[in-house]
């Protein structure tokens, strides 16, 4: 037998429909030797197994010989010691054998913006197949696409013959996994296509604070990256074309964004307030930004202090430089005027812009991004603090658990409380007090959550502490426990 096939196995056909079946008797391959008796015509069908790498649409041949004896009584018959006539004859046939199978040819191309930058759209790979063959595919067939490090789904296949995609993990799921595609049968009969669909790439967006990959790193595929398989079948590798085994650049991208809430603050007459703003480098590579302000409303046009540092110097000409994913806080500072009233307020609108080309901003920002509001109105203050101990007259060893107690009897936020408490030199401040963090604030054991801390011997708050609203006339109340031993 020609190479391609196995197995061969020689039936009687004994119902005569010219095909094995349940009824038919088989013979061992090879040479067989029959002593039943033929008595008229008898049918024999060959079965052959022909594995894929048959070409299709090529004739093969395959020569049977059947060698036949004559017998009496089950015997080899003599006669006087001589063979009777037609002892022995041979029977060859020739079989022909025509394979006609489907043929999956396949694909793939790449359209893409090359550099591009994280999250930046319009990139895909365009897979084109056909069924060049000689038969239909029977039952469908699959092509995947495994994701190489870097990159991400970017929407919902593109195709018009019924191609259906499953990811893993899910579509929603930030970057990495694979795509398998189902192809029905029904886009795949004899000589069918070329037909193409598309999935949507992009490079990811969610690694490195959410900047994605460096600027100037390259993103490369294999050949692995993209497999095609019948069904049942295993799946054969395809290099994509014409990108190759090569790469594409990731480009460089830059925006800086506010990251606050609106602020909204209240300030008694001639008094200076300071809100505590927060800006971020979304982009991939560092940038340097300005700020800028102007009146947004309000019934007073006072300009505010940009600083980098709690009543800093202000930022002027210089720009500050920002690395990328970085995130800075932005002191935000203004002096009320002495005839500060009840029905007056101060609005500025607040501006952040990087130094990248429009083109260039990192994708996902808005214009509503860029911009920021602080409103400050007229309100005296109505801020309690108050200092207590559980030891007041303690002796060397003894523990002193000190509590600071603020409240707020008006309706709007206290925002930006600063508090500084020294601690006296005769006591050693416990950092593992409360389950090993420093501090107990509100009730719950933590390090100071960004707005507590101790340093050079003083606890303070930051000026991201604040103290709620009042609600109803019961004032917003909070809580800082810390702990010092007597020397």
């Amino acid at each position: 037998m020609p190479a391609g096939f196995s197995n061969p196995v020689l039936y009687h056909d004994v119902d005569e429909n010219n095909a094995v079946s349940g009824t038919d008797v088989p013979y061992a391959s090879g040479s067989i030797t029959s002593q039943q008796a033929i008595d008229g015509a008898r049918k024999f069908v060959l079965q052959v197994t022909a594995d894929n790498t048959l070409v299709d649409d090529t004739p093969y041949q395959i020569v049977v010989t059947l060698t036949s004896k004559s017998t009496v009584g089950g015997t080899w018959a003599t006669l006087g010691g001589i063979a009777p006539l037609y002892e022995h004859r041979q029977f060859v046939y020739t079989f022909t054998y025509t394979v006609k199978k489907p043929v999956l040819t396949w694909s793939v191309a790449q359209t893409n913006p090359n550099p591009a930058i994280p999250g930046q759209t319009g990139g895909g790979w365009v897979i084109t197949y056909a069924n060049s063959g000689k038969a239909d595919v029977v039952g469908e067939s699959h092509i995947k696409i495994t994701l190489p490090a870097g990159l991400q789904f970017g929407g919902a296949i593109s195709g018009t013959h019924g191609e259906t995609a499953i990811y893993t993990p899910l579509a929603s799921q930030p970057y990495g996994g694979s795509v398998a595609v189902t192809i029905p049968a029904t886009a795949l009969t004899t000589g069918s296509g070329p037909f193409s669909f598309t999935i949507p790439f992009m490079i990811e967006q969610t690694t490195n604070e959410g900047t994605g990959p460096a600027s100037g790193a390259t993103i490369t595929t294999a050949v692995g990256d993209f497999v095609a398989k019948y069904s049942g079948d295993v799946y054969t590798a395809a290099a994509p074309t014409p990108m190759g085994l090569g790469g594409f650049a990731v480009a460089a991208s830059k925006g800086v964004k506010w990251i606050n809430a609106v602020v909204t603050q209240t300030a008694d007459m001639d008094e200076t307030i300071e809100a505590v703003l927060q800006i971020r480098n979304m982009g991939n590579t560092s940038a340097t930004f300005n700020l800028a302000q102007a009146i947004g409303g309000g019934t007073l046009n006072i300009p505010h202090i940009f600083a980098m540092a709690s009543q800093g110097t202000e930022i002027t000409a210089t720009s500050p430089s920002i690395d990328p994913g970085e995130t800075q806080f932005i002191y935000v500072r203004v002096k009320t005027p002495v005839d500060f009233a009840a029905g007056q307020s101060i609005l500025r609108a607040l501006t952040v812009t990087s130094n990248a080309a429009t083109l260039n901003n990192a994708v996902g920002l808005t214009s509503g991004d860029y911009t920021q509001t602080i409103t400050t109105n007229f309100g005296a203050s109505a801020l309690n603090v108050t200092l207590s101990s559980s030891n007041d007259n303690p002796v060397p060893g003894d523990d002193v658990e000190f509590t600071l107690t603020l409240s707020n009897s008006l309706a709007a936020i206290a925002t930006n409380v600063v508090i500084a408490l020294p601690i006296n030199s005769f006591m050693t401040f416990n950092a593992a007090a409360y389950g090993g963090q420093p501090f107990n604030v509100d009730g719950s054991n933590n390090d100071g959550l960004g707005a507590v801390s101790y340093a050079g011997s003083t606890v303070s708050t930051t000026p991201a502490f604040f103290v709620p609203a009042a609600v109803a006339g019961v004032p917003g109340k909070r809580t800082i426990k810390y702990t010092c031993k007597v020397n």
